[in-house]
């Protein structure tokens, strides 16, 4: 009904109604999802005042279905991620022009700061937490390949609100970063459009690197002792293996590979 223009009096029942019917039955679940996204891309303006409230509610419940070795991931987590890359663009789309009050701007700057940190703390849980080593074992951490291009559009989000350089500290970009670049040097997944927000995120992380100097972009540092002193990949070598096999292998996606070689060639520039 949403789609073909019977709108709701009221979007917020219905949202809460949607995010509220997500349980542990996967085709319930799949029908659920669908409605959320459906809902968010139907209501546009009208959904993006209630978009951090429901962010807020399913990273909730997503967080909760994380299992402590997520791969591959459950499918309530798979969708989940889907959903929430769908809504944190509507809510990135939603921000208002510079030339409009500045009071409104900082109000929905202080609130994507707040999805910020509900977005790195899921992305930590599953990266990061999920996969820690055992003591000795090399710390070589890789996001999970599951909605890798889901996982860099809320990664990329997270960027995008970092203002200084205490914030960038604080989401643990850095370290996100390395599990993500890792996890994309192995990328053979390819598709026509589901990869498309990792080359996005990579000319985010070049401009991010540009303003504040990322910890492991260049070199990465070596893991302490006990632990042997083997070098790890960096986060632009991680890059680079992406952007090569994109050029090598996949001739659909040479124009998005190539533009992202043109953004990575200034990174020394940027350094000096």
């Amino acid at each position: 009904m949403v789609q073909n223009d019977y709108l709701p009096p009221e979007w917020l029942p219905l949202l809460q109604v949607v995010v509220g019917g997500i349980g542990d039955e996967d085709e319930e679940n799949s029908v659920l999802f669908q409605l959320l996204s459906t809902v968010v891309e139907a209501g546009n303006e009208n959904v993006a005042v209630h978009l951090p409230h429901i962010i807020s509610l399913l990273v909730g419940q997503i967080s909760k279905s994380i299992p402590p070795n997520p791969e591959p991931w459950p499918q309530m987590v798979e969708r989940g991620f889907a959903a929430l890359a769908v809504m944190g663009q509507s809510w990135g789309e939603s921000m208002p022009e510079e030339v409009e009050l500045s009071e409104s701007r900082e109000t929905w700057l202080s609130v994507q700061a707040t999805l910020a940190k509900a977005f790195s703390s899921l992305l930590q849980q599953a990266w990061i937490t999920a996969v820690q080593p055992m003591e000795g074992a090399i710390s070589d951490l890789e996001a999970s390949p599951s909605c890798i291009d889901d996982s860099s559009a809320l990664l990329r989000s997270i960027m995008r609100s970092i203002t200084t350089y205490n914030e960038l500290l604080e989401l643990k970009v850095a370290e996100l970063l390395v599990a993500w670049a890792d996890s994309i040097a192995n990328w053979h997944a390819w598709e026509e459009m589901e990869d498309l927000s990792i080359f996005e995120c990579i000319k985010e992380v070049v401009n991010l690197h540009g303003k504040f100097g990322l910890k492991d972009f260049i070199v990465r540092g070596l893991p302490s002792p006990p632990v042997p002193p083997v070098p790890q990949r960096s986060i632009i070598k991680g890059i680079g293996a992406f952007v090569s096999t994109a050029i090598a292998e996949y001739p659909s996606a040479t124009w998005r590979a190539s533009s992202c070689v043109h953004v990575l060639l200034h990174v020394p520039s940027l350094l000096i």
